[in-house]
């Protein structure tokens, strides 16, 4: 299982290139898959379900690409992943409470 630390959104944002994107994961234990969205930062995002081996593959990409793990946005596991999931259907990038 990918630790909670891992787990969470992550921020690319380099205003020279004109780059503003996330990557936010979640593990869903009841289905035990890792959901990922992603997207330009104020965008409608595109969202992928991954096994924990792709997930782990992604998450080490992202960090080699630049991306920072943001504090303040929930590692969000088990039933709090339903509300991550709604946000994916409805479109909205939800901000962490």
């Amino acid at each position: 299982m990918i630790h909670d630390q891992e787990l969470g959104r992550y921020e690319f944002i380099d205003m020279s290139i004109n780059s503003c994107k996330f990557y936010h994961i979640i593990h869903d234990l009841s289905r035990n898959v890792y959901i990922a969205k992603w997207g330009r930062i104020g965008n409608a995002p595109q969202s992928k379900e991954y096994t924990e081996s792709q997930a782990r593959k992604k998450i080490s990409e992202k960090i080699k690409k630049g991306y920072v793990h943001k504090e303040g946005y929930p590692a969000v596991r088990g039933s709090a992943a339903v509300n991550f999931i709604r946000s994916l259907i409805t479109g909205e990038e939800k901000e962490a409470a």
